[in-house]
């Protein structure tokens, strides 16, 4: 921990919650940035690392037979459509849209939202992405499915539309019930929050 502790406060980036688990138990923890604001409670944006929690709640639904993981996904796509492509969308799987397979060229990533800010649709997402930095993206297939692994945020975004479509419910409160729930992830969520009201 002390190394750790050594390394972030050399070169301070923003704030920082740093937890060491070992055999399962908090063994120690360390926080950088404002007393009052940032402690065990503090909500921060994790960005990608977050991508573990939609694949979590597709496989659950894999488990429940709703979803195919080598079925084309325009199958299940009734909202929003993949744009027409020279490529074959039928191989954009739901397999492929996990592993960054499927064709995609958007490198998405994402920017993030302040927290006064109105998060807007799924679906408006996805037609018009807000990526970091400020560059253009689109969700195009500009590979053939299959052939290649490129780096695709959107395919996530794809994926968390499944969620909905195959659960019947908006994708925070599908995997607030199916992932966070039972992890006890209390502090996590999906949706825009203050800090302090986590759900």
């Amino acid at each position: 921990m002390a190394a750790a502790r050594q390394m972030i406060s050399a070169e301070p980036h923003g704030d920082v919650a740093l937890a060491l688990l070992r055999r399962g138990e908090l063994a120690g923890e360390y926080y950088l940035g404002p007393a009052a604001t940032v402690n065990r409670e503090t909500v921060f944006p994790v960005a990608s690392v977050s991508k573990w929690v939609p694949a979590a709640g597709v496989m659950q639904l894999v488990r429940e037979k709703k979803i195919d993981l080598g079925a084309p996904v325009a199958r299940c796509l009734t909202r929003w459509k993949l744009p027409p492509s020279q490529f074959d969308l039928g191989g954009v799987t739901t397999r492929r849209l996990l592993s960054h397979t499927s064709g995609l060229t958007d490198r998405l990533g994402f920017g993030d939202y302040r927290m006064d800010e109105r998060v807007p649709p799924l679906v408006d997402s996805l037609r018009a992405p807000r990526a970091s930095a400020g560059q253009l993206a689109s969700i195009t297939v500009a590979h053939e499915p299959g052939a290649r692994w490129q780096y695709s945020g959107g395919g996530y975004l794809i994926l968390q539309l499944i969620i909905e479509e195959e659960s019947g419910q908006p994708f925070d409160a599908y995997v607030r019930q199916a992932v966070l729930g039972p992890l006890a992830m209390s502090c996590s969520s999906f949706v825009n929050v203050s800090p302090g009201n986590a759900a």
